[in-house]
């Protein structure tokens, strides 16, 4: 799962701006439980290199970034 981060209204990137419908690592974190292992739960930052970014866009992106492994 990627989604926009809270963080990246401060950041200034494009997006939503309702922090209600934004992500942090620690919120999906704790929405998983037992039956899943966490491989990777972080913010990345995207910059104009991403190809969503490309035209225009003066500030990167800020997203949280979850995989998860279903396991039981």
């Amino acid at each position: 799962m990627i989604g926009h981060d809270v963080d990246n209204i401060a950041a200034g990137g494009h997006g939503p701006t309702d922090p209600a419908i934004l992500y942090t690592p620690e919120l999906l974190r704790s929405a998983l439980d037992e039956r899943f292992r966490i491989e990777r739960c972080e913010r990345i930052t995207r910059t104009s290199a991403d190809a969503e970014l490309r035209g225009g866009h003066a500030s990167a992106a800020i997203d949280t970034l979850l995989h998860a492994v279903r396991v039981g």
